[in-house]
């Protein structure tokens, strides 16, 4: 038997930082504006990414490497997981998970990098995405299970300037059809 583990870690770092740029500035929204014949040459209110609060949750070996490229981009950088991390590069606090919805309430980015548990089904829903900022960006490099998919899409609903950037889905084989909301 063997593993892997943190193998794939710089890589979803990296990813997790394309993903933060691309809702700071977004992306998707001027692609969509772009496509219509629409310009707004003043009007975005981008965001930029030096100076934001980072809050990883879950700190094994893809937290570490989030910390590492968010901190490069001069973003204060905090963790919670099970146990405390005690890694003094953490200029943004650390917390075990008792400080989970505190933490939440002042990050600008929340990363999710959490194994997919039993403890860990759901963690991410109403109660959480209600201490979160209203112009937050939640971005989900763990399982789809972590996240309330209704409690996510309430709060992208009620708050225009949050963002979520998604890397698995809840269905493996989904049909990208336009029918799904969050899409």
């Amino acid at each position: 038997i063997c593993s892997n583990i943190g193998g794939w870690a710089p890589t979803m770092a990296e990813h997790a930082l394309a993903m933060a740029f691309s809702c700071l500035r977004k992306l998707g929204d001027q692609k969509e504006a772009m496509k219509d014949g629409t310009y707004h040459r003043l009007g975005w209110g981008l965001r930029r990414i030096r100076g934001k609060r980072v809050l990883i949750v879950g700190y094994g070996g893809i937290g570490r490497a989030c910390r590492e490229v968010f901190a490069a981009q001069g973003c204060l950088v905090a963790a919670v997981s099970r146990h405390k991390p005690t890694d003094p590069l953490l200029d943004g606090g650390a917390w075990d998970m008792s400080g989970f919805l505190p933490a939440l309430s002042q990050a600008d980015i929340i990363i999710a990098c959490l194994p997919s548990t039993t403890a860990t089904a759901e963690l991410f829903g109403q109660p959480p995405f209600q201490a979160m900022k209203e112009n937050a960006t939640f971005i989900n490099l763990a399982r789809a299970a972590l996240v309330d998919r209704q409690a996510l899409l309430k709060k992208l609903l009620d708050c225009p300037e949050f963002h979520a950037a998604i890397d698995p889905w809840w269905e493996e084989e989904h049909v990208w059809d336009g029918s799904d909301p969050l899409i």
